[in-house]
């Protein structure tokens, strides 16, 4: 993302670069700011080619904004769902851009890689556990404060948790340093069965990757499971625990 901002909102790297560069800026909102946004990272400076890409960006906008102004027309969708789009093409050594009618790609279907469950592990859980008629709550989640391993990148840690969606009472959270977009929601569950010996009659999520992941553990276990908008006993709990996070470094 590239914007312009006030001079208070720049870092120091943003304004060596500046300053590198014999740039000056001055007055509200002319200072420029560039950033690369990635789920589970803190936002952060654009590499060499980052920077090669938005170039490109910013001529190709430029050039379709100006043949808007004249004719507003030029993107409207076509038949079929198609639309305008400038289209690179190398021609010896030089780039040129010329205008394509695409219609665009369809989301990819995400496919969820589940780790294997030892079925001696799974045998043994089965034998412990008492089936209750209780509902679960089962979430995962960014910390709000990013932390860092050297001069890395910042990232969010990701948080588990699993409550009794009546009593409020947290089975089980646990702050994860590394990412793994929820993955490990199948193994907190497994441990919560382990560590109180009780199985649940639901579980109910929100995300549908909980879903995908505790499907096969559900079925093992004839839980029943159920997507829902809100989790009242998570919701409650994350707040009380990004209010002590905020107050202490990760």
């Amino acid at each position: 993302m590239a914007s312009f901002e006030d001079r208070k909102y720049l870092d120091k790297h943003d304004l060596a670069v500046i300053k590198r560069l014999g740039l000056t800026f001055r007055g509200r909102d002319s200072w420029p700011k560039f950033r690369h946004y990635e789920p589970g990272f803190f936002p952060w400076h654009i590499s060499d080619s980052q920077a090669v890409f938005l170039t490109h960006c910013f001529e190709q906008t430029t050039e379709i904004a100006v043949r808007f102004k004249k004719n507003p027309n030029i993107l409207r969708p076509k038949g079929g769902g198609k639309y305008l789009t400038r289209v690179r093409a190398r021609q010896g050594e030089d780039i040129t851009w010329h205008d394509e009618w695409i219609q665009p790609d369809m989301l990819r279907k995400v496919v969820v890689v589940r780790s294997e469950v030892a079925e001696e592990r799974i045998k043994k859980i089965f034998s412990q556990v008492k089936k209750t008629g209780m509902t679960w709550e089962a979430d995962y989640f960014w910390a709000p404060m990013p932390v860092r391993e050297g001069k890395a990148r910042p990232y969010y840690p990701v948080m588990y948790m699993i409550s009794d969606h009546d009593s409020y009472f947290i089975l089980d959270m646990e702050l994860v340093a590394k990412n793994n977009h929820g993955i490990g929601i199948g193994e907190r569950f497994l441990k919560v069965l382990e560590k109180h010996k009780a199985c649940p009659q639901k579980i109910i999520f929100r995300k549908p990757l909980v879903g995908s992941v505790l499907g096969p553990l559900g079925e093992r276990f004839d839980i029943k499971l159920r997507q829902v908008d809100r989790l009242e006993a998570i919701d409650h709990a994350r707040q009380e625990a990004f209010s002590f996070l905020q107050h202490r470094k990760l």
